[in-house]
């Protein structure tokens, strides 16, 4: 179908744009403008991944793999530091904010290989991407955000924190994209799960 991206990025976003002009409580409404940064965020994604696919002539899953992180981590990076440098946001909204971006990258992500990929989907890849995806794509985004406090305090090792978090990142998405693309799919499941358990469980205690 032509012009698939378009539309499934236009069903997801128009029905959310009059609940943000009607929610009144300003960290409910931050949340779904960054639940919709993150499904825009996804948009824009999909199709330099598409381009770079075609221009260096890439297997699909191999990139994946290797150089979809890299981009993919980075677009989610720049408008969270933005808004960070911009506001000066208290660690709590920020790493909800950063949680909001990851789950809206996720919800587009997962509906366009679902529509793209119809033949090849099962219950355990719904449940894979449902959950696994979600939480890794948030737990990258929120893991930046968290160590960024760290690394803005002590601006001489800020370009190189920022370069560790990032790299942190890409491993972790690089990770789980190669699980799920081999026998070991379930590890895929239960490693961002785990993960989003314990990073809860620590920031309800603070």
């Amino acid at each position: 179908m032509e012009n698939i991206d378009l539309i499934i990025y236009l069903c997801l976003v128009l029905p959310i744009i009059p609940v943000i002009f009607a929610i009144k409580e300003r960290k409910s409404k931050l949340l779904l403008i960054f639940l919709l940064i993150g499904i825009t965020i996804s948009l824009v994604a999909a199709q330099f991944n598409n381009t770079l696919i075609n221009i260096l002539n890439y297997n699909v899953l191999e990139y994946s793999k290797t150089l979809a992180p890299l981009l993919e981590e980075l677009l989610k990076l720049i408008p969270l530091l933005l808004f960070i440098v911009g506001f000066k946001k208290k660690d709590d909204d920020i790493i909800l904010l950063a949680f909001s971006i990851g789950i809206g990258f996720a919800i587009y992500e997962n509906i366009l290989i679902l529509v793209t990929n119809m033949d090849n989907v099962s219950i355990l890849w719904a449940l894979t991407r449902g959950i696994g995806a979600a939480f890794m794509h948030s737990i990258c985004t929120a893991t930046i955000t968290i160590g960024f406090r760290y690394v803005e305090i002590n601006k001489k090792y800020f370009s190189m924190g920022i370069l560790g978090l990032y790299s942190i990142a890409v491993l972790f998405h690089g990770t789980f994209n190669t699980l799920i693309d081999s026998n070991y799919m379930i590890i895929s499941l239960i490693m961002p799960l785990l993960l989003y358990i314990l990073g809860n469980r620590l920031y309800n205690k603070k």
